[in-house]
């Protein structure tokens, strides 16, 4: 966790490498990427020992919005909007919303 982070109330940490001044705000879930539980060949779900864990990097001055989810890496500078699934990587310097999250903004030399 870098200096200066900010994490709300009632959020959920798996796995994570937070950068500094990342504000997370309330409710935020930060699993331990997007393939956890495997399953064997008959079906039944394979557990934990089985190790199947990612650490979730959130780059530095990030904005993660109140009940957002993240299973996969956010870049430095960005913003996750309130909500959002992020379910695959999300670039540096940009806003990104929805389910799974798109990148709907890109910010200039780091400013809105």
């Amino acid at each position: 966790m870098g200096r200066g982070v900010y994490i709300g109330c009632h959020c959920v940490m798996g796995r994570a490498d937070i950068g500094e001044r990342t504000q997370i705000a309330s409710g935020v879930q930060i699993i331990s990427g997007r393939k956890q539980h495997g399953r064997a060949s008959d079906g039944r779900i394979l557990g934990a020992e089985h190790d199947n864990f990612e650490t979730i990097a959130v780059g530095a001055d990030c904005w993660i919005g109140a009940g957002a989810i993240l299973m996969a890496d956010v870049g430095a500078r960005t913003t996750i909007g309130a909500g959002s699934v992020v379910a695959y990587p999300i670039p540096s310097d940009c806003i990104a919303v929805g389910n799974p999250a798109k990148v709907v903004r890109r910010l200039n030399e780091g400013v809105a």
